[in-house]
């Protein structure tokens, strides 16, 4: 059965009650309560929930338009359908200009048309509630996505003998992918990450992680140490059933060396003879088991031409129409027709899977990193 719309009936003619109550009543969709006064009105409003107001607005209390604006001002989100008697249409018309949502004359006799009124009234309102609210919303996340995209590195750092690219692009307002170039000492820290999920709830986990790596990082030498470190305070602050992928490595420019730990999140050496290494062996996901003991999983050296390339799974897991995943042999086949600059490499790669995706949308966040060595040890 459906619920009844609950009706506030503001008159204090005795007669236009008794006439409008019964017909409401007769409708079979409709509970009427009435008050004779605007202050009356107010305190019914104030301890109960009413749906729609009906109201006269020559009152004992109030008279004209003030009556109307009085309550609106006191109750902007519930409508308001002004009854009207033969001399006030003037009125009840600037009623409806000022936010009313319709009137009725009282002499009305056809229920059909005060029902239609209230019923329209009340969806109406409804509608409009609905959309200030996702108003609201939609506002919070815009300045979340500025502030999230403001903690990401404004530019990618210039570090002698490498060129370096990166691109994060959330599916939705908020994601749950970051990536970073942290200095420490001579060196530069590369990590890039996916927290499970995407939207507002995995976002803010990305920032409260990006900062504890950065608190940690110029402190803690060993980079299995620094990820060790990194779980622990995850697992302790991380609500349960959210857990992150990353991949972190340590770049000493002066010697071409990379030193890295996985945790749940591989990478890719392109070699400039072309030998793909595939860097995937490592420790499980952050945020699950806090008692593990993170490794340095292992140490290369790059030479010119090398680029190590990462991506969140969001790229090589997207779906095409047909239900095939991009993959990584879509990646490679990018990267073997790209020789361009390695931002416009990762913007290719990017464009790609968008474009095998569609006419669909992609369904997850998409994070890319690429480190291109222009040169050999010093």
């Amino acid at each position: 059965m459906t619920e009844k719309i609950d009706v506030l009936l503001v008159e204090d003619s005795d007669y236009d009650v008794a006439i409008l109550t019964a017909r409401l009543r007769s409708d079979g969709r409709f509970e009427v309560t009435s008050v004779p006064t605007l202050n009356k009105a107010m305190g019914k409003l104030k301890n109960g929930s009413h749906d729609v107001i009906l109201m006269d607005l020559n009152l004992p209390d109030s008279s004209g338009l003030d009556t109307f604006i009085q309550l609106n001002t006191a109750f902007p989100d519930l409508p308001v359908v002004i009854l009207t008697g033969d001399d006030d249409h003037d009125k009840a018309m600037k009623a409806v200009a000022a936010g009313a949502q319709d009137y009725v004359p009282k002499t009305e006799g056809d229920i059909r048309i005060l029902s239609r009124s209230l019923l329209y009234a009340s969806e109406r309102n409804a509608r409009s509630v609905i959309q200030k609210r996702q108003n609201v919303i939609d506002n919070d996340l815009a300045v979340a996505r500025r502030i999230q995209q403001h903690l990401l590195p404004q530019q990618c750092p210039d570090i002698p003998g490498f060129e370096t690219a990166a691109m994060c692009r959330p599916v939705e307002a908020c994601g749950g992918d970051f990536y970073d170039f942290i200095p420490h000492q001579d060196c530069w820290d590369l990590v890039i990450a996916d927290v499970s999920g995407h939207g507002f709830a995995p976002a803010m986990i990305m920032a409260q992680t990006q900062t504890l790596l950065r608190a940690l990082a110029g402190r803690i030498e060993d980079v299995g140490e620094l990820v060790t470190a990194v779980n622990q305070e995850i697992c302790r602050d991380t609500p349960e059933g959210h857990f992150i992928s990353m991949f972190y490595a340590r770049l000493n420019p002066a010697t071409c060396t990379l030193t890295y730990s996985i945790a749940g999140h591989p990478a890719t050496i392109y070699r400039a003879d072309g030998q793909i290494l595939q860097l995937q062996e490592g420790g499980p996901v952050l945020g699950v088991f806090d008692d593990h003991a993170y490794l340095k999983d292992g140490e290369t050296v790059l030479h010119p031409g090398d680029r190590l390339l990462i991506t969140t799974d969001g790229i090589p897991e997207t779906m095409s129409p047909n239900r095939q995943l991009f993959g990584q042999e879509q990646i490679h086949a990018q990267l073997q027709q790209q020789h361009s600059t390695s931002l416009e490499t990762i913007q290719n790669v990017i464009e790609a899977a968008i474009q095998f995706a569609a006419p669909s949308a992609v369904q997850d966040d998409m994070t890319i990193m690429m480190l291109n060595c222009l040169r050999g040890n010093s």
